[in-house]
């Protein structure tokens, strides 16, 4: 299995709220460049407790940690006061530590509402208890059923759990029992823009959901024209989906004003100005290091301040001001949850630069492993994600290295099944997969697959209470999944000798699912093992067919089965070349037949280019279109674009065909340098909001148009063969014209 199976709006003049934001002699930077608040003067435990409320609703955790400590010394009787501090350092804390304080709190004061308030609050991040937050949740309320903080913590822990509709009809509910229903219509604005966005296709929200959503954030700004989260969050989706980042500059100038220290607002604020496309990169960089240094002024001593500024400074390009920070980190917090994630960033940079530039040479992945090894062997872990995330790097780079001893490569296989939580399908199928390879520890393997199994099965409990999965859609996901399981487990019985449940596994993994090519391969294998070589050579055959991001083992399994056949290799790339031809008149006709039978006409679009130039979509007509949406974010469509090259000079010069592509990266300048350093130049149109308007929800996509302007056919996702199959489709819409 890969390594790569891990899973804006074009401006006119500044407006007079970028001004205040970003620049101009009555700047609210300029006006709050010394606005770090002082320590206020608290004199009860209510107090303390409203201060900490507060920080937490400002989503200023750091500031939480900085001054809920000595207020919580001061008046420990104060549960309330505890469990909002304990609600936010759950964010900051090792993921354990906070739940245990909660339930240390819950055993001392069990008839306090506060302790179970505390407990729901930092449940919401353990791993393994799904059901628990809900659960606890729903005992703090009927403690405190008419107390808003109660009330919000119900509704919030329903949208933490995926559960939209829920949410929004509590919120609908029990809003008109609170004075202040402010955070409550942010939790249903939230949810109205989450209904139909969860799930495997991710879609846009339509006009009338953007606008419902917009709509309650307003009614929640004036219910509190103080509540930070009505301009967050609001602020936050007209960057994403929504691409109205004019909207939101005056959202996050309020939220700043309102929360000067708060990390998250802050990086909300970087944000917007890297969408300001007018902005050169120069004006980025200026207004960022300017936005950076008010922020450090206020929280410049919390690790995961200094660790995102790093990272942004990072994202600049500005890598003495990144690397300089980061010791910073390492230096004066080197436990901390920050440090690990500098420590992650160090490492990711060196293995993304590895893949780019193709295989590493030796000294540099024992320096890479050196870095990950040391890492898994930090004495304390803050973040279980992390030691994961090490865990599978680790494995992916010994997996075909035949040096690495045994013992290593099953010790990476294992730290990586019991730390790696967010990719099943390699923690415990790949994995256990490659243990079979080698031939080792195959009991374990197979308790590795079957404790998958389980973990997927429980989080399967959640994901059909209201994550936004369509029926067919989870339905589809999960038999895949499945066979992913089934076809690991059949592999491993057949290593271990156990053919006929080997065979029983693998079938059943190949009937339930898509065709997988690890599938194919250990099915042929199976066939060979029972002599029955004119099946194992279909099943490679088969394989050989499926396209596949990495090496496909089934082409060197049909060579060697040939070779044991017929006694030599001779002739075997006139073979293979046959299966080859059949297999593309094949894809043909299956991709031809594809043609949408009732395409859809092109939305207009007036797009600029990345020198500034205007391309509207009349410039289209007449002439066949092929249009990919793209992003560098996007692993996939980076994967395709040497080939989307490729296609582009093929018909360079054919005044019946165009290519181009829209992007939808916020930093236009960050696009112009990959398209320049990989000397691509295949048009390039910059997304204002076309692509959530347009529905497209995954990426890659691309459209094909006819010359009446209809999208005849719809590429969902990556292929290898695309300037074969891209062609395919344009000369048939060419021959369809004529």
């Amino acid at each position: 299995m890969d390594r790569d199976t891990r899973s804006r709006r074009v401006f006119g003049p500044l407006g007079l709220g970028a001004l205040l934001l970003f620049g101009g002699s009555n700047s609210f930077a300029e006006r709050t460049s010394h606005s770090t608040p002082k320590q206020l003067a608290i004199a009860s435990a209510p107090e303390a407790a409203a201060r900490v409320r507060s920080l937490y609703f400002s989503d200023d955790y750091d500031g939480v940690l900085a001054e809920g400590k000595a207020l919580a010394e001061r008046f420990p009787e104060s549960t309330e006061l505890s469990a909002w501090y304990l609600a936010s350092a759950a964010l900051r804390w090792p993921e354990d530590e906070a739940i245990r304080e909660a339930e240390r709190l819950t055993s001392e004061k069990p008839a306090d509402p506060w302790s179970w308030f505390a407990l729901a609050a930092t449940l919401r991040f353990a791993r393994d208890r799904h059901a628990d937050p809900l659960k606890v949740g729903r005992k703090a309320l009927a403690m405190a059923p008419n107390h808003p903080d109660f009330l919000w913590l119900r509704a919030f822990l329903l949208e933490s759990k995926g559960d939209s509709r829920a949410a929004i009809e509590f919120v609908d509910q029990v809003k008109d029992r609170v004075s202040n229903p402010a955070e409550l219509l942010v939790v249903r604005a939230d949810e109205l823009r989450f209904i139909g966005q969860r799930g495997a296709t991710m879609r846009p929200p339509g006009p009338l959901v953007q606008d419902a959503a917009l709509r309650e954030y307003e009614k929640a700004r004036s219910a509190d024209p103080d509540c930070v989260h009505a301009y967050s969050h609001a602020a936050q989706y007209l960057l994403g989906w929504v691409h109205r980042e004019r909207q939101a500059v005056p959202l996050v100038e309020r939220a700043l004003k309102l929360a000067p220290c708060s990390l998250t607002v802050h990086r909300l604020s970087w944000r917007v100005i890297h969408s300001l496309k007018e902005l050169d990169k120069r004006d980025r960089e200026t207004r960022i290091d300017s936005d950076i240094q008010r922020l450090v002024e206020c929280r410049g001593t919390a690790p995961m301040v200094l660790a995102s500024v790093a990272e942004e400074y990072e994202s600049l390009g500005m890598k003495e001001k990144q690397k300089r920070f980061e010791n910073r980190v390492l230096r004066e917090h080197p436990d901390s949850q920050a440090a690990e994630q500098v420590l992650a960033a160090r490492w990711g940079a060196i293995g993304r630069k590895g893949a780019e530039e193709g295989k590493k040479e030796p000294q540099d992945q024992l320096a890479y492993r050196k870095m990950l090894t040391d890492f898994i062997q930090r004495p304390q872990h803050r973040q279980q994600a992390y030691l994961g995330e090490a865990y599978m790097d680790l494995f992916f780079s010994m997996k075909d290295d035949p040096t690495v001893r045994d013992e290593d490569f099953f010790k990476a296989v294992e730290g990586m099944a019991e730390h790696e939580r967010y990719n099943l399908h390699i923690s415990t199928v790949a994995g256990p997969i490659a243990l079979a390879e080698r031939r080792i520890h195959l009991d374990r393997a197979e308790a590795i697959v079957l404790k998958g199994i389980d973990r997927f099965e429980e989080e399967a409990k959640d994901r059909g209470k209201g994550s936004g999965y369509e029926p067919a859609e989870w339905k589809e996901y999960a038999r895949y999944q499945k066979a992913l399981f089934q076809d690991a487990l059949g592999w491993i019985h057949l290593r271990q000798g156990r053919v006929q449940e080997a065979a029983k596994e693998l079938k059943r993994a190949a009937k339930i699912s898509h065709p997988i090519v690890e599938n194919a391969y250990h099915l042929g294998m199976l066939w060979e093992t029972r002599g029955d070589l004119d099946r194992a050579e279909d099943s490679y055959a088969k394989g050989v067919a499926i396209q596949s991001p990495g090496d496909n083992p089934c082409e060197q399994a049909l060579r060697d089965l040939y070779t044991k056949r017929t006694g030599s290799a001779q002739g075997y790339e006139q073979y293979a070349a046959r299966l080859r031809e059949k297999s593309s008149v094949q894809r043909r006709e299956r991709i031809l037949a594809e043609r949408q039978a009732n395409p859809s006409p092109l939305s207009p679009f007036d797009l600029r280019t990345l020198d500034g130039r205007r391309v509207k979509a009349s410039v289209l007509q007449g002439k066949i279109a092929v249009i990919n949406f793209w992003g560098l974010w996007c692993g996939w469509c980076l994967k395709e674009m040497p080939d989307f090259q490729k296609l582009h000079e093929k018909y360079r010069n054919d005044p019946q065909v165009v290519i181009l592509t829209i992007d939808n990266d916020p930093d236009p300048a960050k696009v112009k340098e990959w398209m320049k350093t990989r000397k691509f130049d295949f048009p390039v149109l910059l997304d204002d909001g076309y692509v959530s308007k347009e529905g497209v929800s995954g990426f890659p996509t691309t459209w094909f148009v006819d010359p009446q302007g209809r999208k005849a056919f719809i590429m969902d996702g990556w292929t290898k063969e695309l300037v074969e199959e891209y062609g395919w489709r344009i000369e048939a819409l060419r021959k369809a014209t004529s």
